[in-house]
């Protein structure tokens, strides 16, 4: 295996290692070919794990088994297949890193293709799940975004204190999508979030994002090593990490 500078994987074989095959660049002058708007690459069943790893990150220990042992939802399948594809995509629940499908921006203009506009969703609504931070980021994962923030606010008082991070990271996923950046990253820089995996990594998403790429880099760089290896989020942070150093 080859590698960058600093003995670390260069950023293509980082995206190989992260979709699971090779990304050749088109030669030059030759015309590229439109590249899938959606995803499926990937059963549904697979991509589910990753989708609560928030849950179970952020969760304390003793509440880790619930989010283990979450079933898909009904319409888990059809959300997959009509999602699309996404360049910067923060760490919560419903989210996966093999969204990421369409890599070829990202090798040709570096971190200034997570700047550009992505397309929003536009799935229905189906049956709400019980566990009702699920229901939210779902509800958000299929652009309903006033229903997630009705959701939200109506589990506040119910909610574990076991998972008050994780609400805490849905609402800033939420402010996200609705395109509050600024207020997304006050909430992953709380002391709620700011010391754990997915709150470093979606505030160094959120700097890489904005072209802050040195104070990006330190926070990747420890989400990366906090989250486990064989996690798809492990892969994106260093796939991220390595735009903020290039």
């Amino acid at each position: 295996m080859s590698s960058s500078l600093q003995g670390q994987p260069s950023l293509a074989e980082l995206v190989q290692a992260h979709l699971g095959y090779a990304w050749t660049p088109r030669p030059e002058g030759e015309v590229e070919p439109h590249q899938a708007a959606l995803l499926p690459r990937w059963p549904a069943q697979s991509l589910w794990p990753e989708a609560v790893t928030a849950g179970r990150m952020l969760a304390t220990p003793d509440r880790t088994a619930h989010w283990d042992q979450l079933a898909c939802p009904p319409a888990w399948a059809e959300w997959i297949a009509k999602q699309p594809v996404r360049r910067a995509i923060p760490c919560a629940l419903g989210l996966a890193p093999q969204f990421l499908a369409e890599v070829a921006p990202l090798l040709e203009r570096g971190w200034e293709a997570l700047a550009e506009a992505q397309p929003g969703p536009a799935l229905s609504s189906s049956e709400a799940p019980a566990d009702p931070l699920l229901a939210a980021a779902l509800a958000r994962l299929a652009g309903d975004f006033s229903l997630a923030a009705q959701l939200l606010a109506a589990a506040e008082p119910q909610i574990p204190v076991a998972d008050r991070p994780v609400w805490e990271n849905e609402r800033a996923a939420l402010a996200w999508e609705e395109g509050r950046a600024d207020e997304a990253a006050a909430l992953w820089r709380s002391p709620t979030l700011a010391e754990t995996a997915v709150g470093r990594f979606n505030l160094g998403l959120y700097l890489l994002r904005r072209g802050e790429r040195a104070a990006a880099l330190p926070l990747l760089e420890a989400a990366s090593a906090q989250f486990p290896v064989h996690t798809g989020w492990h892969h994106l942070a260093e796939l991220y990490r390595c735009l903020a150093s290039a």
